[in-house]
C-alpha cells in the first residue's frame, strides 16, 4: 500500500507539473484555410502539430458527418468551386455536386449533414448585388442517390445565410447576418417552415449536447480607445481595428442567455474573433476561434473554457488564413 501511495504521488506530481489533466482538451480542430493553398489543417491536441490535411478546400465551408469519418467542403476541380466529400485521411475526394447545377448559383453557404448522416442540407445564393425577387433557397442532396430535394425559399430582408445546421429531424437552427455588425438567430419548425427568433447574434453554433448555441456580437466603434469601455460607441462606420467581439450561449428556447467572454475584461484587449462562428469541443467544455484584428493578419488560435471564460491561446500566428472551424473526436479504434 505504501508503495502504492509513493507511485501515485509521484504520478500526481508529474502531471501538476508538465500542466498536464485528464479534463486536458482532446481532439483536432480544424480549420478551413483561405490564402495562400485552400487546403484544410488540422491542429491536433496530442501532438501539438498544425499540418494540411491534403484536402483542398476552396471557400469558408466545411462539415463533418456524425461519425467524423467524412467531409463535405467547397472543392475547386476542374476550374470550378463544386461541393465535395472527402474521407479523413484525406485519401479519397469526390464531388457531389458540380457548380453548374440548375437549382442555384452558388454552394458558398453553410452546408450541414442531416442528423441521420444521410444527407447534406446546403444553401445557394443569388448573385451580387440581390434583386428584390432574388432568395437563397435551402436544400438537401442525398450523399448514396445525389437525389436533391428543394425545402424551403428564405427571405432576404434578414440578410444572408452565415450558419446552418440540425438541431433535430424537425429544427433546423439558421444564422442570418445583415453586415459584420449585425445578424438574426432563428430556429425553423420544419414540419411548418415557420421560424421562432432565438437572440441576435454572428454565426451561432450548435453544442453537440444539443444544449447551448454559441454566437458573438459586434460592437463597432468610433476609435479604439471608445471600443473598450463598458459601453462602446454604436457607430458602424469603422473596420475590425475598433470592434469588440463578446461571446455568448443560448439555450434552445432562446432563455439564459449568458455572457461567456466580455473582451473589454481580458488583459490583452486587441482580441477579435475573425473565425465565422466557433467549433465546440466533442465534450462541450470549450469552444475554438481565431483572432485576427486586421485583414493582412494570419492571427492566433484560442480556446475558450466555457465554465469560466478562461482563455488560452493555443498558436500564435497561424500563418493561413482560416475561416471556418469545427472541432472533431478521436476516432474509436477497428
Amino acid at each position: 500500500m505504501k508503495n502504492f501511495k509513493r507511485l501515485f504521488l509521484i504520478a500526481w506530481v508529474a502531471l501538476t507539473a508538465t500542466g498536464c489533466s485528464v479534463n486536458s482538451p482532446l481532439g483536432q480542430i480544424v480549420m478551413s484555410g483561405d490564402f495562400p493553398d485552400y487546403q484544410l489543417y488540422t491542429y491536433d491536441f496530442a501532438s501539438q502539430e498544425l499540418k494540411s490535411m491534403g484536402i483542398p478546400s476552396r471557400g469558408d465551408n466545411h462539415a463533418w458527418s456524425p461519425d467524423y469519418t467524412q467531409v463535405v467542403h467547397d472543392c475547386y476541380i476542374d476550374q470550378q468551386t463544386n461541393l465535395c466529400l472527402s474521407s479523413r485521411d484525406g485519401l479519397t475526394t469526390e464531388i457531389l455536386l458540380k457548380s453548374d447545377h440548375s437549382y442555384g448559383r452558388s454552394f458558398r453557404s453553410w452546408a450541414t449533414w442531416t442528423p441521420d448522416g444521410k444527407g447534406i442540407t446546403f444553401v445557394t445564393t443569388p448573385p451580387v448585388p440581390w434583386d428584390e425577387n432574388d432568395r437563397a433557397t435551402l436544400y438537401t442532396v442525398n450523399v448514396q442517390t445525389k437525389e436533391v430535394v428543394q425545402l424551403i425559399d428564405l427571405p432576404n430582408n434578414l440578410g444572408y445565410v452565415s450558419a446552418l445546421a440540425w438541431i433535430s429531424e424537425d429544427e433546423l437552427l439558421i444564422g442570418l447576418t445583415e453586415n459584420i455588425h449585425t445578424g438574426h438567430i432563428l430556429v425553423w419548425d420544419t414540419q411548418t417552415w415557420t421560424p421562432r427568433k432565438l437572440a441576435e447574434g454572428l454565426y451561432p453554433t450548435w453544442s453537440p449536447d444539443a444544449k447551448r448555441i454559441a454566437y458573438h456580437r459586434h460592437s463597432a466603434c468610433l476609435s479604439e480607445q471608445a471600443c473598450f469601455t463598458k459601453s462602446p460607441d454604436k457607430d458602424t462606420f469603422r473596420p475590425l481595428y475598433s470592434s469588440r467581439f463578446d461571446i455568448f450561449t443560448i439555450d434552445p428556447e432562446g432563455r439564459e442567455e449568458t455572457l461567456v467572454l466580455n473582451t473589454f475584461d481580458l488583459p490583452d484587449q486587441t482580441i477579435c474573433p475573425a473565425s465565422f462562428g466557433f467549433a465546440w469541443s466533442p465534450d462541450g467544455r470549450y469552444l475554438a476561434f481565431t483572432e485576427a484584428c486586421g485583414e493582412s493578419d494570419p492571427g492566433d488560435l484560442y480556446i475558450l473554457r466555457v465554465a469560466d471564460g478562461h482563455v488560452e491561446r493555443i498558436i500564435e500566428d497561424i500563418g493561413i488564413f482560416p475561416h471556418v472551424l469545427s472541432w472533431i473526436g478521436i476516432l474509436p479504434k477497428q
